[in-house]
């Protein structure tokens, strides 16, 4: 018998994976910023991005760990920025 994902299951793979590009872009986005690589003035104050960033962190966790008891197989996600390692706390 063919195992079928639900339809929750599809909208949580896509939502974990939407999420964590939207998570590296905000983390290089921040590291650039520290570095002074940063090409545009920012609108919005540094820390706010940082808290952003620090949401998002926990939310992808929370739906990995999430993904287990919902039998859903996620990949850990690579959040490699070209810097060398995982950057920051977030």
């Amino acid at each position: 018998m063919k195992n079928v994902m639900e339809a929750y299951q599809i909208r949580m793979i896509n939502e974990y994976y939407d999420l964590c590009n939207k998570y590296k872009k905000l983390i290089k986005l921040l590291r650039d910023y520290d570095i002074g690589q940063l090409k545009f003035t920012l609108n919005c104050p540094i820390e706010l991005l940082k808290e952003q960033a620090d949401v998002m962190k926990r939310y992808i966790d929370i739906l990995f760990k999430r993904s287990e008891y919902e039998n859903i197989k996620l990949d850990k996600y690579d959040f490699d920025i070209g810097y060398g390692e995982e950057y920051g706390r977030y």
